[in-house]
């Protein structure tokens, strides 16, 4: 499966309120995921990148198995960071970047295909203008279940072992 992201971090007053979007879609461009967060007062490359290591937990819990993902963002700056085209300085957004290379790594790994490109801005409309929502609304993601321990393995999902446990547990006086 290839899909598409599409991301977006925008803050108002740099620092200030921030929202960060994520677009997902699928290679026949329909519509997977879309959402946009409220995630405070921050600068807007720390919103840009909040974007991205949130683009790559959701595709990770959102998906069965590992796909192709090519992450689209309209901020040259953080592209080229991330692709070790440019320096990162500030000891902040060097640290952002290290958690996005961490995961994408970890990802990699696992058989993921991760890519990020520049678009240009006009091409992320959508993405803006759910990080421009998120920010006007204070919204948040919709939260998928985290991958933990009390999060149901693909074997309990397939056959309702987890289910079967709990409604015993309840009949017991």
């Amino acid at each position: 499966m290839r899909l598409r992201a599409y991301i977006d971090g925008a803050s108002r007053g740099n620092p200030g309120e921030s929202g960060i979007a994520l677009i997902l879609k699928d290679e026949y461009g329909r519509l997977l995921f879309a959402a946009g967060e409220y995630v405070g007062a921050m600068t807007n490359n720390e919103a840009e990148y909040t974007a991205l290591e949130r683009c790559l937990e959701t595709v990770e819990i959102l998906l069965p198995r590992p796909a192709d993902v090519t992450i689209h963002s309209d901020s040259e700056l953080i592209v080229r960071q991330v692709n070790k085209e440019y320096a990162t300085r500030e000891p902040n957004l060097k640290a952002m970047r290290d958690r996005v290379w961490k995961k994408a790594g970890a990802l990699t790994e696992a058989g993921w295909g991760i890519q990020l490109k520049r678009i240009p801005r006009e091409e992320n409309k959508d993405a803006d203008a759910l990080v421009n929502r998120a920010v006007d609304w204070k919204l948040r993601f919709p939260a998928p279940p985290r991958k933990t321990s009390a999060a149901r393995t693909r074997k309990q999902r397939s056959t309702g072992d987890d289910v079967d446990a709990a409604v015993a547990a309840r009949r017991k006086p």
